[in-house]
C-alpha cells in the first residue's frame, strides 16, 4: 500500500501552517486512496512535553490511517550549489514516501549539495524543496512545481512570491534563488547565487 508524509514546522510549541497541510492530506488521501472522510490534524497530532521552545520537525506518514507522528530536532541544511539535472518522466505529484526516482536524480549532484530538476524543459524543484528566484524586484516560483509544497502555498496566498514559467534559459534574468519547504520559510531559506548552479 502506498505512504505518504506530512512534513510539519513545530516552533515553540505550536504548528505551523496546518490549514495548508490540512488541505494536502484530505486532497492526497481523495484522489490517491479514494478516501473522503480525514481526521484532523490539530486533532491528531499531540505535541510530547519537552518540546515547548525550539525546532522541531514533525513527521506524519499515513495511508488509510496514520501509521506514525514522529518529532525529531531540526537543523538547516547548508545548501552553497545545485546541479542541474534533466527528467522528463519524473513525477512526485503527492508527497510520497517513495522518493525513489527523486533520490535516483540527487545521486548525479556530483560535488554539488543539491540538485534543481528540470523537466520538459521547466525548472521544477529542488531535491527536498521549491524554489523561488528573485530578480531584483519580485520573487518567482516555477508554475508547475513536481510537488506543490505547503510553504508556497501560503507565500502564494500572502502574495509574497509569485508564478511564473521559468525555463533554463530564464535564468539570467536571476540574481538568487531559495529553497523553501515546510521547515524554511522565505527569510530563513538557504540562499544560492544563480552562477551556483552547475
Amino acid at each position: 500500500m502506498s505512504l505518504f508524509i506530512e512534513t510539519i514546522r513545530l516552533l515553540d510549541g505550536e504548528l505551523k501552517n496546518l490549514r495548508f497541510h490540512q488541505e494536502r492530506l484530505e486532497r492526497t488521501r481523495h484522489k490517491k486512496l479514494g478516501i473522503r472522510k480525514h481526521p484532523l490534524l490539530e486533532e491528531l497530532i499531540q505535541i510530547p512535553r519537552g518540546l515547548e521552545k525550539g525546532l522541531f520537525k514533525c513527521r506524519l506518514i499515513y495511508g488509510n490511517e496514520v501509521k506514525r507522528i514522529e518529532f525529531e530536532p531540526y537543523e538547516k541544511r547548508k545548501i552553497t550549489c545545485l546541479k542541474v539535472v534533466d527528467s522528463d518522466t519524473i513525477t512526485y505529484s503527492y508527497k510520497s514516501a517513495d522518493r525513489s526516482e527523486l533520490d535516483a536524480l540527487f545521486r548525479l549532484r556530483g560535488r554539488c549539495d543539491d540538485i534543481l530538476i528540470i523537466r520538459n524543459g521547466y525548472i521544477t524543484d529542488s531535491y527536498y524543496a521549491n524554489v523561488v528566484f528573485w530578480d531584483g524586484e519580485n520573487w518567482f516560483t516555477p508554475y508547475k512545481p513536481l510537488l506543490p509544497g505547503t510553504m508556497r502555498a501560503c507565500l502564494l496566498e500572502k502574495g509574497i512570491i509569485r508564478e511564473r514559467e521559468i525555463i533554463l534559459g530564464d535564468l539570467a534574468r536571476f540574481q538568487k534563488l531559495r529553497l523553501i519547504n515546510a521547515m524554511s520559510d522565505l527569510d530563513e531559506a538557504p540562499e544560492v547565487p544563480v552562477e551556483n548552479l552547475k
